[in-house]
């Protein structure tokens, strides 16, 4: 039988830190005075892991309950742990950990997660690929409480059910893991799996093993910022050097080389690109979320899945979209003296604006911006070697939007 306990949190949207949109409500006298919560960053994967929090009677979990152990064992595995809260409606299964690690007493780390030093608290710690939050919208399945379903079937007065009388893991718990596994498919998760790289390569249906070669531009995000120029051909070995033989000549293939200056940039470009395509794609979601918030639609939408690293955001106006690519290039590390004007490039059937402040000329995966003339006025932003100057572009940009509406 599956080891299962509940625990009743503060409701949220997403639990990945408090913002203006997204603030904990019916968590008890501590959320409503404090407007804050232990809990608040449940959801949000830390170093690869999720660590729950939930206000434990008297400070300590009662281990025994959900597997025999000791009293000297602090900490038990493989535990499903369901998380519930209440909205105006009543108390709703919200999201679930699987294969979690509980612990007799809470565990402490300091750090910034929000932007601010702080001492965070958990019992439970899960795998980000074992934890799944149901979107706000889907989240009906009811936990009655204990005096209306009756006894074993619904939670007491405490935070914490342990679901471990007879009657409850014969009636009660079986129904729940068949929800979660109906539910699973519609679930959030904050993690990159395989199916979503198939899916954003675009290759026809086929998986990762099929593909016989790839090609790419090393100033766009394999690059990491740093190769100057060139491009990568990948694959089986004998397609490869046929197209080695095609780019240069035949029986000349790879053995001449492609670039005079020596190839350190481009390794070290590689070397860095998953940390530099992290923070571009940290940048997207924070533009995205940002203007979201101030009522700009933006897509791809807040806390869905990025397809890759270009974020749209759509303005009201031509004059709103026109700043907006402005203040990108003011942001940039190169040029950020000159002003981009729409103009007729060829290749276009509109007028364009572009911002590209770049150390390399023509690399996407460095902060920029662009955007045909014409309604719907949508900005195109992408990039960002760093998240740091990410945010400070975002923060930038929308202090110049938000000041022309005044």
């Amino acid at each position: 039988m599956a080891k299962v306990v509940f625990c009743n949190i503060a409701w949220m949207k997403f639990y990945s830190g408090i913002t203006d949109n997204d603030q904990p409500k019916n968590g008890g006298a501590f959320v409503k005075e404090n407007k804050d919560a232990c809990e608040s960053f449940n959801f949000y994967p830390y170093n690869h892991y999720c660590l729950g929090y939930v206000r434990a009677p008297g400070q300590r979990l009662n281990l025994a309950r959900v597997e025999d152990v000791p009293d000297y064992v602090n900490k038990i595995d493989d535990v499903t742990v369901i998380w519930v809260a209440t909205n105006d409606i009543g108390r709703h299964i919200v999201g679930w950990y699987e294969h979690a690690e509980m612990y007799r007493y809470y565990q402490e780390f300091y750090d910034s997660v929000n932007g601010e030093d702080r001492c965070w608290c958990y019992n439970f710690v899960a795998s980000e690929k074992d934890v799944y939050l149901i979107p706000e919208e889907l989240r009906n399945f009811r936990i009655l409480s204990a005096s209306k379903a009756g006894a074993g079937l619904g939670m007491g007065q405490s935070n914490l059910w342990y679901a471990d009388s007879a009657i409850t893991k014969e009636k009660f718990v079986p129904k729940v893991l068949e929800y979660l596994e109906k539910i699973r498919p519609q679930t959030i998760q904050q993690y990159w799996r395989k199916e979503f790289v198939e899916k954003i390569a675009d290759i026809q249906g086929k998986n990762v093993e099929e593909l016989n070669e790839l090609a790419g531009s090393l100033i766009k995000n394999i690059g990491g910022g740093i190769a100057p120029t060139g491009g990568y051909v990948c694959g089986r070995a004998d397609l490869v050097e046929k197209i080695s033989y095609r780019l240069t000549a035949p029986s000349i293939g790879m053995e001449v080389g492609s670039y005079a200056y020596g190839y350190k940039d481009f390794y070290q470009g590689l070397f860095l690109a998953p940390h530099v395509v992290c923070n571009a794609i940290k940048t997207s979601l924070l533009f995205g979320e940002v203007f979201a918030n101030v009522g700009y639609k933006t897509m791809p939408a807040p806390q869905s899945v990025c397809n890759d690293i270009i974020r749209s955001i759509m303005f009201d106006t031509e004059e709103e979209l026109i700043s907006f690519i402005r203040c990108i290039q003011e942001v940039s590390p190169i040029d950020s003296n000159v002003v981009p004007y729409p103009w007729d490039m060829p290749g276009y059937e509109d007028q364009v604006i572009m911002a590209a402040g770049t150390f390399v000329a023509g690399a996407s995966i460095e902060l920029s911006a662009d955007s045909p003339i014409k309604a719907p006025y949508i900005a195109y932003v992408q990039g960002g070697l760093t998240y740091e100057h990410g945010k400070i572009a975002a923060l930038y940009c929308l202090d110049k939007i938000l000041s022309m509406k005044k």
